[in-house]
């Protein structure tokens, strides 16, 4: 697994505004995450962001071929530096879940 399929986005939680660390490959995935401050569960809702995801999941397979090919000629990746507040992805629209449970 190369460094790229580490890599998370922020957001916040739509119902407490709890920043999530949520890695790429799930928000692309839509895949559920789950807030570990209120223990909410949500995922992007992809019908209103298909723009913004066509444009991460284009970025994110041109890095994955990008990492691929300097693996393969025997060089490192060092690991993706945490995005900024500017760089998250704060004002994507969720499909709000179920809460689950706080777990202590």
């Amino acid at each position: 697994m190369s460094n790229i399929d580490n890599s998370q986005g922020i957001l916040p939680c739509p119902f407490c505004q709890a920043r999530v660390a949520i890695p790429l490959a799930d928000i692309l995935a839509g895949r559920p995450s789950l807030c570990n401050s209120c223990g909410a569960e949500f995922s992007v809702n992809h019908s209103e962001s298909s723009d913004g995801l066509s444009k991460l999941r284009q970025w994110y397979q041109t890095v994955q071929r990008q990492v691929a090919n300097v693996e393969q000629q025997g060089g490192e990746i060092n690991s993706p530096s945490k995005p900024t507040p500017e760089q998250s992805l704060d004002h994507h629209p969720y499909q709000k879940r179920q809460r689950r449970p706080r777990r202590d």
